[in-house]
């Protein structure tokens, strides 16, 4: 899957995701946090296969750890203490906050593998290498 086709492919997939996330009016929240985890099981499904040390990829990655995910699991633990939509079950809100959490950095995972296999230098001239 790390051909151009495919990564065009899962670019697209990726961007209908979110998309569709942010077309969903915002009344309509349960929607909405059902597409926000769609996006992110999807994310974790396929992200090893997509990966590559490919600058573009590592920001886009970084950018959905740094700013997507933690902003979206503080809205979301606001939203168990407040409950501004009470359509919106607590049980489903935490099975959401579970999903953005399981989603890590592939680059951060694979350096510290690399890191645990081999000793540092050996890693570090692995990574420079990629």
């Amino acid at each position: 899957m790390r051909n151009e086709e495919t990564m065009v492919e899962w670019t697209r997939i990726v961007q209908l995701k979110l998309n569709m996330f942010h077309l969903v009016p915002s009344h309509m929240y349960k929607t909405k946090l059902q597409k926000l985890r769609s996006l992110f099981l999807f994310l974790n499904k396929t992200m090893y296969k997509v990966y590559n040390f490919d600058k573009c990829i590592m920001c886009l990655f970084q950018t959905i750890e740094r700013n997507a995910k933690k902003k979206c699991i503080n809205s979301l633990y606001l939203e168990l203490t407040e409950r501004k939509h009470p359509e919106c079950n607590e049980k489903y809100i935490h099975l959401v906050i579970n999903s953005l959490k399981k989603y890590e950095n592939p680059c951060i995972k694979i350096l510290v593998i690399l890191n645990r296999l081999f000793c540092s230098d050996i890693a570090r001239y692995i990574t420079e290498f990629l």
